[in-house]
């Protein structure tokens, strides 16, 4: 008889087990181990202090090494201690004034909207955010569809689709320069990646495959271009 464990309780007794040590509880299927091993692989960041054992103060569990790194640099700047208590308290009466605007005056896309929000998020990316939340931005975009095609196990991609440009799991989500993603709508088509795995996902493929995916490491973002970054305007002696 086949056991799943699908969730876990929040206050359960005892310290947080992390990642490495889960499958000791519990116990673990053939192959668990590896899969998760290759997944950790994959976001990890190499030269991240926690990966090398050494915890920090702001290590917030069940967010990879090199995410707690970013967050703890970003937690010490000072438009993210002066700044964001300002726009957030802002944002919430924006919010009232501008969601009723428009459901009465945009109830139906325009055609600008998807270009619009790729130009404010290039510019933001280019001028005001550090090289760090630059990267962690373009590691998302990549490895989420990176996760996806490893879920839906071997499937022969449609030529057409992967020569896409940051669209459709099996695209291209090299990101050279800011017109890249300006041009493809990055923001777009990341977001309908979800709705894409799950209009895809076969349950029975799955199953099927599942020894292969246990066993097999998914694609390496690190192979995907990110030249995006080298338009990122923080100076180089800012980013050590």
């Amino acid at each position: 008889m086949e056991c799943y464990i699908t969730s876990t309780g929040a206050y359960l007794p005892g310290a947080p087990v992390d990642n490495e040590r889960i499958c000791n509880f519990p116990g673990s299927l053939d192959g668990e181990a590896e899969v998760a091993q290759s997944v950790l692989a994959t976001k990890r960041h190499p030269e991240s202090p926690l990966c090398a054992g050494r915890a920090t103060a702001s290590d917030t569990r069940y967010i990879n090494a090199y995410v707690n790194e970013v967050f703890a640099r970003e937690k010490l700047r000072w438009d993210f201690i002066l700044l964001r208590p300002l726009i957030i308290f802002s944002y919430f009466f924006l919010r009232t004034i501008s969601f009723p605007l428009k459901y009465v005056f945009h109830r139906f896309p325009l055609g600008f909207e998807a270009y619009a929000i790729d130009w404010w998020m290039t510019w933001g990316l280019k001028y005001l955010a550090t090289h760090d939340a630059a990267e962690l931005m373009m590691r998302h975009v990549q490895i989420e569809p990176l996760l996806y095609r490893h879920i839906l196990g071997p499937h022969d991609a449609n030529p057409a689709e992967a020569s896409r440009r940051l669209n459709g799991i099996d695209g291209n989500f090299s990101v050279e320069s800011i017109n890249v993603a300006l041009n493809n709508r990055l923001t777009v088509g990341h977001e309908l990646l979800s709705y894409e795995v799950v209009d895809r996902f076969d349950r029975e493929h799955f199953l099927a495959n599942l020894a292969t995916i246990r066993t097999a490491k998914p694609d390496d973002h690190a192979l995907l271009s990110k030249a995006i970054l080298d338009e990122n305007y923080e100076p180089t002696a800012c980013r050590e």
